[in-house]
């Protein structure tokens, strides 16, 4: 926010062989938001890494660490489906940290500098008109090469995007009742085999439900209830 103005957020994911990099605004940046703008970005490259390096934003990382950091469950999901792990750039590393913010302020100072746009649309088709125009023919500036001729040796080496997009969920916690169920948004659901009282973990898709163990072991799938005490 800017006063009684909003501000969208700026992703933007940039190839590091070649610095080709994918933009987009987007008014929210929840954790739903964050894995689908990964998923259309390695879409737009036409493939997926090996790896991701990231700032620490709470929408992708809960917990920084320089061995095993805490990835939220949606963004950790899509990383598996596409077969990319998380780097999060570690904290007190200005070398990891600033090339992760470089093609942030690039962007700010270049493509979006003193300009306004009457809708988020306007502004995201700018983004891949410059990126097209100006950003990918670009000469790199330490590499001394055209960018897309860069992309063009770099892109056999990304990894085939899967068949199939990346599902979204919500992750919530519940407690398995006496009965061996458990309560989804006034629907009910059998958790068998997980003990009674056991806490269980629940993946909420737009048409099923699935339970996982403590684990993270796939117990039961269920179709998503129709009304709520079913």
């Amino acid at each position: 926010p800017n006063g009684k103005y909003r501000r969208p957020w700026l992703f933007v994911m940039t190839l590091k062989y070649s610095g080709k990099s994918f933009r987009k605004v987007v008014w929210k940046a929840d954790q739903e938001t964050w894995a689908r703008l990964h998923e259309e970005a390695f879409r737009s490259f036409g493939g997926s890494v090996q790896y991701v390096v990231l700032d620490n934003l709470k929408q992708g990382v809960i917990r920084p660490d320089l061995y095993a950091p805490e990835l939220n469950p949606v963004y950790a999901a899509m990383l598996a489906h596409y077969g990319a792990v998380a780097d999060p750039a570690r904290v007190a590393d200005p070398d990891r940290k600033g090339t992760v913010e470089n093609a942030i302020q690039h962007t700010q100072s270049t493509a979006l500098k003193g300009r306004r746009f009457e809708s988020l649309e306007a502004q995201n088709a700018h983004l891949t008109h410059w990126e097209e125009r100006w950003a990918a023919p670009r000469i790199h500036g330490r590499k001394k090469r055209q960018v897309l001729t860069l992309f063009a040796e770099e892109r056999p080496h990304l990894k085939p995007l899967p068949l199939e997009g990346f599902r979204c969920f919500r992750q919530e916690s519940r407690t398995v009742d006496d009965a061996g169920l458990v309560q989804v948004h006034g629907a009910y659901y059998a958790a068998l085999p997980a003990p009674l009282h056991a806490p269980v973990t629940v993946r909420i898709y737009a048409h099923d439900i699935e339970i996982l163990d403590g684990e993270g072991q796939l117990l039961r799938r269920h179709a998503k209830a129709a009304h709520k005490g079913a």
